[in-house]
């Protein structure tokens, strides 16, 4: 209890820091720096210092050779957890984050997304979503990555739902490539929902991208079913116990949407 104590009260003391910091930085640079690449590299530093409060906590890395200097890409990932977003900033991309609008109501954290000009989507408003295709296409023709999770929102189960199309068309609209992310341990990493576990470790896994001409030649239905089964075939070897081994990739779509419906 003391320990998680402590915790939230460093990390408090640590957001708001960052907050003022990130302010000045944005003030400084806004104005001759339209990619905000040096607002993506201090929120790197920000997003390592989240995963160093915690005593034990490590992040594990794997396949970063596949995110290439120089490129952007259509970044899409599976979903556990609020500290999603976090851990996937250890890639060191400049990107921006398609996210739910609702997220502007944490303190700081809202502040932290103006500020890194991630694009917030009210969900269910045809305008909203139509506005976030135009922001996401204008940053992938600066050279910026966009990140989307296609599943929408946060799994229950900690296993992975059903993709929405939205990323795929995105990518097909603007010809850029597909980075498929897998991700785990952010759903496990608090006991009771809120008390840090320690130790433990949170885990990436990059995927190699899909080229262009696939992602072009490709219905963006089914490039989410194929990226989909791409990820989940990567998460079901790193969390076997979430997964039934005899089923395929369709049967576990299927009953994560029957539990969905619920």
């Amino acid at each position: 209890m003391l320990f998680s104590v402590v915790y939230y009260l460093l990390l408090i003391l640590f957001l708001i820091v960052f907050a003022v910091f990130i302010s000045v930085v944005w003030l400084l640079t806004v104005w001759w720096e339209p990619k905000r690449r040096i607002i993506a590299r201090t929120t790197y530093w920000h997003a390592a210092g989240v995963f160093v409060l915690c005593p034990r906590w490590r992040v594990k890395i794997e396949g970063k050779e596949h995110l290439e200097k120089g490129k952007n890409y259509v970044i899409v990932s599976n979903h556990q957890a609020f500290y999603d977003i976090p851990l996937l900033h250890m890639l060191k991309f400049n990107a921006r984050w398609v996210a739910k609008r609702e997220l502007l109501r944490f303190p700081f954290v809202g502040h932290a997304m103006l500020i890194h000009g991630d694009i917030l989507l009210k969900r269910g408003d045809a305008a909203s979503a139509k506005a976030m295709f135009t922001k996401a296409k204008r940053e992938l023709e600066r050279g910026v990555s966009i990140v989307i999770f296609p599943e929408g929102t946060r799994t229950k189960t900690g296993r992975m739902g059903r993709f929405k199309e939205g990323a795929f068309l995105l990518a097909r609209q603007t010809g850029a490539e597909i980075l498929p992310v897998v991700i785990e341990g952010t759903g496990s990493a608090f006991r009771d929902g809120w008390k840090p576990l320690c130790p433990h470790t949170f885990r990436i896994r990059v995927l190699p991208a899909i080229d262009r001409e696939t992602v072009r030649n490709t219905s963006p239905r089914e490039m989410a079913v194929r990226v989909h089964d791409r990820i989940l075939e990567e998460h079901r070897k790193m969390r076997p116990d979430l997964y039934d081994g005899t089923e395929d990739a369709g049967t576990v779509r299927e009953k994560d949407d029957a539990e969905r419906r619920k």
